[in-house]
């Protein structure tokens, strides 16, 4: 009887156990959403960082960069890939994995009537960005550039108003953009 006893308990005591030994479920790669978060800069090229949403429990944020008086804004989005049947959530760490991820946003793109180009941009000390590319009513320049980061995706968006139709220079500015994010946080989080 008391084995049967101790075993019930052993068996109830499993559970809290294994809470116990979680140390935080927002850790992918060593990295917590949050501490990746951190080390956005406040200022991008005269571009004021505007809001900073964390939600640990999806692993995600979203960071906004907007400068009203030139009509800029930078999205900087972070997020997992889908959970698989059994709730885990999967590493992002494959070129399968980035080529799912783009083939999706230019699907969405496609839905809405919009025909990106693609790009890809690789620099020194930055991951390698995938980028779909629009000009959306002859005025908007927006970009997509995505990238897979500490076990997550990293996507990074410019949006640029042009008045005078110069896609080219804007498009340029989007992409220095998306290095220079890239650089900062290949740096600050190794």
């Amino acid at each position: 009887m008391r084995i049967k006893q101790g075993m019930c308990r052993l068996l109830m005591m499993l559970p809290l156990y294994g809470l116990a030994q979680t140390t935080s479920s927002d850790v992918i790669e060593g990295y917590t959403t949050q501490q990746i978060a951190d080390v956005l800069p406040k200022t991008l090229d005269g571009l004021q960082r505007r809001t900073v949403e964390v939600v640990s429990d999806y692993h995600t944020f979203q960071v906004e960069y907007v400068d009203p008086a030139t009509m800029r804004k930078v999205l900087v989005t972070l997020y997992t890939l889908p959970a698989d049947a059994k709730g885990n959530i999967p590493v992002a760490s494959s070129d399968r994995d980035l080529d799912a991820v783009v083939a999706s946003a230019e699907k969405e793109m496609l839905r809405q009537r919009i025909k990106p180009e693609m790009k890809d941009l690789a620099m020194p000390d930055a991951p390698r960005f995938r980028c779909l590319q629009t000009i959306m009513n002859e005025k908007v320049v927006h970009q997509v550039c995505s990238t897979l980061f500490k076990g997550r995706v990293l996507e990074i968006q410019p949006v640029t108003m042009v008045n005078d139709k110069a896609y080219a220079p804007a498009m340029q500015r989007g992409e220095e953009w998306v290095v220079k994010l890239g650089k900062i946080m290949s740096n600050a989080v190794k």
